[in-house]
């Protein structure tokens, strides 16, 4: 589920790259992310994680996680029925 105004993007390939031939973000199943937020280079969001709003992702969210702020930082495990 995406929220009004949601950024997924990508960065310039560089020397270093942490996935080889990968710059955009990959989105897990069943997740959310709130109005504004970015989720920016090659980075893993896991099935069932919750993005907040405005949050800015630059480091992979496990799966079932929520994570929120700039930078967003994974806050607790959410639990699915």
């Amino acid at each position: 589920l995406l929220y009004h105004g949601v950024t997924l993007g990508g960065k310039n390939a560089t020397a270093r790259e942490e996935v080889p031939g990968r710059r955009h973000p990959t989105v897990g199943n069943r997740v959310s992310i709130g109005a504004g937020a970015a989720i920016l280079g090659a980075i893993t969001v896991g099935d069932d994680a919750v993005i907040g709003a405005s949050s800015v992702v630059l480091k992979d969210v496990p799966a079932g996680s929520l994570a929120v702020g700039i930078p967003a930082k994974v806050k607790k495990r959410i639990r699915h029925p």
